[in-house]
């Protein structure tokens, strides 16, 4: 394994062994729900798998990196409507996906605790550089191994893509040197049981979500302790979380139940103040994220999906849905991702309950049309 990793990392295996191998009422500002009849089905093509994760890949089309429940890793190009990538996590369910573009590395966060670290053969940028060869990739390229329960957190640094950081159900946060795969540090939190990770655009800083109801902002440079942290951020655990494009604004979700808990929240990063509350989802949330158009349209806007079987993207300044997007319950998203394309157009990768996979274009103002998806049937009701 040393003589592997020597060779594709430049490194050697570590000693310790660390490689192995505001308030607003949603449903007041409802917009009715597009029909979808142009949507491309691509039947035959997803897996029946619960995916846990879904990851939009920018580059050099629209792609998409899903794993869930049976370990399967693959990378879906929406363009060529093809699989063009699988891979096998050794061990359990794969939680958290993350990607390096520049080295073309996809790293799984699986529930044993392990990191597995997988190379496409390619050349160019991740997604950029295109997928020759046979879809079934080569086996894993290293396992990060530290963590003692599931990893729910994993996030690479977006200053230089050589740092990593990792956060478990074990109550610790992890970073790791991606060249190298060495830990280079580590900090154990009591009952900061890590739900999800993000990392700030242009820093070495990364924001986590914790089932103790607080975000904690990481700096690799001081990490002895969180940067920051927003207690209490929620009454109900948290279950994901996002950095806008400027750093700025910090997004976070939460569990609930009958309308109850179920919301989203916007802080301000600098003063650690909530900016707005976003209520109108009937059930837990299950992803949220920023959308780039925001940048562009001078309002900051954030998609959303729910176990209401909704997806939603909501106006934070005047804290408001401006559209929800009913889908057929079995087809409930789990996992929102968005990324610009090469054309410079935004796009917003789902993973569903079904295993199906969504790719939605994201207009200039904002607003998303799904149009493709690879499942069985139609996923909008």
């Amino acid at each position: 394994m040393g003589n592997i990793l020597s060779c594709l990392f430049g490194g050697e295996e570590d000693a310790d062994g660390k490689w192995e191998g505001r308030e607003g009422k949603g449903d007041k500002h409802r917009a009715p729900a597009p029909q979808f009849d142009s949507a491309t089905v691509l039947q035959g093509l997803a897996g029946e798998e619960i995916l846990n994760c879904v990851l939009a890949v920018d580059g050099g089309g629209r792609f998409s990196i899903s794993a869930g429940e049976e370990q399967t890793v693959r990378v879906f190009d929406f363009d060529a409507k093809r699989v063009v990538r699988e891979w096998k996590a050794p061990a359990k369910a794969v939680n958290r996906l993350s990607c390096c573009s520049l080295s073309r590395l996809v790293l799984a966060g699986c529930r044993d605790g392990s990191i597995v670290v997988w190379r496409d053969a390619g050349t160019g940028r991740l997604g950029a550089g295109g997928w020759e060869g046979e879809v079934k990739g080569e086996e894993e390229v290293a396992v990060m191994r530290g963590h003692e329960l599931a990893v729910n957190g994993l996030a690479v640094s977006m200053e230089d893509e050589n740092c990593l950081f990792s956060g478990s159900r074990d109550w610790t946060v992890r970073v790791w040197d991606v060249p190298s795969g060495k830990e280079q540090a580590q900090c154990k939190v009591h009952r900061n049981v890590v739900s999800y990770a993000r990392a700030v655009p242009g820093e070495p800083c990364f924001l986590q979500a914790s089932e103790d109801l607080q975000l904690r902002l990481w700096d690799v440079r001081a990490f002895q302790k969180p940067a920051q942290i927003i207690a209490s951020a929620h009454n109900n655990i948290m279950t994901c979380c996002d950095v806008s494009r400027d750093g700025l604004l910090l997004l976070s979700s939460s569990n609930g139940f009958a309308g109850e808990g179920c919301e989203l929240k916007v802080w301000d990063r600098r003063q650690g103040q909530l900016l707005a509350q976003l209520h109108g989802h009937a059930e837990s949330i299950t992803s949220c994220c920023f959308l780039s158009a925001s940048s562009r349209s001078s309002k900051p806007l954030v998609a959303s999906a729910s176990q209401d079987s909704s997806v939603r993207v909501w106006d934070v300044e005047e804290a408001k849905c401006r559209q929800s997007i009913s889908l057929l319950s079995s087809h409930r998203v789990t996992s929102l991702s968005a990324a610009m394309a090469s054309s410079g157009k935004e796009f917003l990768c789902s993973g569903s309950f079904s295993g199906a996979l969504g790719m939605w274009s994201v207009g200039e103002d904002g607003e998303i049309a799904l149009e493709s998806c690879a499942a069985s049937e139609r996923i909008t009701a």
